[in-house]
């Protein structure tokens, strides 16, 4: 295991309360997989979350507020049929609706005159995910992650849910990787860059 991989696990070490053996560190290389490790550590089987569920039903609620939907969307729908990256004003209405920090997709572009969109092309920086294909499920765990020290108690943990949120929230802050970059199945050596 390298220096960041090493320093992630006593995050969430840390976070969580517990002490993950080496062996069993190692074989945390997924995002699941430390999920999954977490949850054993605290007896957590329960998957179902109240968090989730209240976010998903808030979500709901914005959208037809501001009429970007008149029906429930469903879990497994893309968020950009709702929220366009290019209605910056939507996306500020949305988050006082949601009365959350909704995290807001980075992107560049490749003739953009800011100075971060120069120095991002300039290093070839790419997203590792598709704004277009992230759903409402996982749009839910990004907002919980940009939120969770408001919206999980560590000392209570409920769910795997629950564990997952904080597991991204920890690896953003750890890595720097974009909170839509992060889902169950990424590699955090191959996928997200961790040494």
């Amino acid at each position: 295991m390298g220096l960041d991989s090493v320093e992630l696990v006593i995050e969430v070490e840390n976070y969580f309360g517990i002490s993950i053996p080496d062996p069993e560190a190692e074989k945390a290389d997924t995002v699941q997989a430390m999920v999954d490790t977490v949850a054993r550590h605290l007896n957590i089987i329960e998957s179902r979350s109240e968090l989730h569920d209240d976010i998903y039903k808030r979500i709901n609620l914005a959208l037809l507020k501001l009429e970007l939907s008149d029906v429930e969307v469903s879990l497994t729908e893309l968020i950009s049929k709702y929220l366009s990256l290019d209605k910056k004003e939507v996306w500020g209405d949305f988050k006082n609706y949601l009365q959350l920090d909704v995290p807001v997709p980075e992107m560049t572009s490749r003739n953009g005159n800011k100075l971060i969109d120069k120095i991002k092309n300039v290093y070839k920086w790419t997203l590792l995910y598709d704004w277009l294909l992230i759903t409402i499920d996982q749009f839910i765990a990004a907002i919980c992650a940009n939120n969770y020290e408001e919206l999980i108690d560590r000392k209570n943990i409920k769910s795997t849910f629950e564990i997952y949120v904080a597991v991204i929230a920890i690896t953003v802050d750890k890595i720097g990787v974009d909170y839509y970059d992060i889902t169950p199945e990424k590699s955090f050596t191959l996928d997200l860059g961790v040494d």
